[in-house]
């Protein structure tokens, strides 16, 4: 009987490990900003989408805000939103910029009063490199600007927070993904 009992549950055991094993992965991600098979990226908007699909999934219209300083290496339109959306559990504005293929960047923008603005910084920047690791690149240029990126070369996009305090305003967040390669390789 208790050869039974012990065979039972090791076949228990089995399946349960069996069906674990065999789950899908989901992707790391903070709230809407996730690293899958395409690289980095935001989930409700990803590479490639149209102006109407980005509108639709931010439930508000963009603004144009004209094309690119003619010193780039590619022809794009940029675009902010019209109203204030929430991310990351704050008011801001996004900006996105889109060529003929569609969306190939996303910047998500807020400021922080300034007496909480350190502390924000501090766990929205913990939260990601818990989620995302170490990051490729963590600068701060003594000035009141920091910046922390995460770089997928597989994929050629990059993940990117950037925390600025200039002293005479309240700080800027923005977290932003773009397909950096557009800026590294122009024959692609």
């Amino acid at each position: 009987m208790m050869k039974k009992i012990c065979l039972s549950v090791l076949l228990v055991l089995a399946l349960l490990l069996t069906g674990c094993a065999s789950a899908q992965a989901e992707p790391p991600k903070v709230e809407n900003f996730v690293f899958d098979d395409h690289g980095y990226a935001c989930a409700i908007s990803p590479y490639g989408c149209t102006l109407e699909d980005l509108e639709k999934a931010l439930d508000t219209t963009m603004t144009d805000r004209g094309s690119n300083p003619v010193t780039n290496p590619f022809t794009y339109k940029s675009y902010i939103t019209s109203a204030p959306v929430t991310m990351l559990g704050l008011d801001g504005k996004v900006d996105a910029q889109f060529t003929e293929d569609g969306l190939f960047a996303f910047t998500f923008t807020t400021r922080f009063t300034r007496d909480t603005a350190e502390e924000h910084y501090a766990d929205i920047r913990e939260q990601f490199i818990s989620v995302f690791g170490k990051p490729a690149e963590d600068s701060d240029n003594g000035l009141g600007t920091q910046q922390v990126e995460w770089q997928d070369k597989k994929s050629g996009t990059a993940l990117a927070l950037v925390y600025s305090d200039l002293g005479t305003t309240d700080p800027t967040f923005m977290v932003g993904v773009l397909e950096k390669w557009r800026y590294m390789d122009v024959d692609k």
